[in-house]
């Protein structure tokens, strides 16, 4: 009998084409007579892994564009709730920097505290999982864990602090002297702005409430021409489309005691 030796092939070494160049290789040497593998193993092999890791990616991509859409919603709303207070600031004298200042700093922290929970939370997930499986899935590749937990350390920095820049700035960026109206369909849509002096009057649309046009407006599945009007410049400007007569009343109570006393202060 000849002599055989059981060859173990490191990870990156195990693709189809490695393999085969390797056995090209061997095959040179006169003291080899054969090599033996499952060649249809490693190809099958090899293609499942392939569709796997395609699969992982594609959910793993999903997932980072949900979690970074919910990170930038819950920023957006904390920072919704403290406009009052940005614009308290503003109103003060504060620059721009300054009011954005405090807001960055703290999204900063919170972005650390966040990476770090997440990094901890790996490092025990892969601890159970290389227990569960009696070590056959060994993650020893320092170096790639190491450019893991960097990756999510900055990303989670530079995503908390970006969300809550563009978030603050919007309302930094409020001026007083205008007004503003967006039609939208699902946050999508393009604001108009108005200089509330050239603002004459806001009421509402002469639609009575038995009529078609009324029902028509209303109905659900129309993105109508709006119930109160905006008159500027001669011209006039519909928004606010299925809205009651009793809300837009109010609506437009408040927005004309708003403008009027824009105007008498200037």
């Amino acid at each position: 009998l000849l002599a055989s030796i059981d060859l173990k092939l490191k990870a990156e070494h195990t693709t189809f084409e490695k393999i085969k160049k390797l056995e090209t290789g061997l095959m040179q040497f006169d003291i080899v007579q054969e090599i033996y593998y499952h060649k249809n193993l490693v190809q099958n092999i090899n293609t499942n892994i392939n569709k796997i890791l395609m699969f992982l990616s594609s959910f793993c991509l999903l997932l980072s564009i949900i979690s970074i859409a919910l990170i930038n919603n819950s920023i957006r709303l904390t920072i919704y709730s403290k406009r009052f207070v940005i614009q308290t600031m503003s109103l003060v004298g504060a620059a721009n920097w300054q009011i954005q200042k405090p807001f960055l700093i703290k999204s900063l922290t919170q972005g650390m505290y966040s990476s770090i929970f997440a990094i901890f939370l790996m490092i025990g997930s892969i601890q159970l999982i290389q227990k569960e499986t009696a070590s056959i899935l060994n993650v020893n590749d320092f170096k790639l864990i190491s450019f893991i937990f960097i990756f999510i350390f900055v990303s989670g920095l530079f995503l908390s602090w970006l969300s809550t820049f563009f978030a603050v700035r919007k309302y930094v960026r409020i001026d007083e002297h205008k007004f503003s109206v967006k039609k939208s369909l699902w946050g999508h849509g393009r604001a108009k702005e108005f200089i509330t002096s050239n603002i004459k009057k806001i009421k509402l649309a002469p639609l009575d409430e038995k009529s078609f046009s009324k029902v028509f407006n209303d109905s659900f599945w129309i993105v109508g021409q709006g119930t109160i009007i905006i008159n500027a410049l001669e011209k006039e400007y519909n928004f606010g489309s299925q809205i009651s007569k009793e809300d837009g009343e109010k609506i437009v109570k408040v927005l004309n005691s708003k403008i009027n006393k824009l105007k008498s202060a200037s």
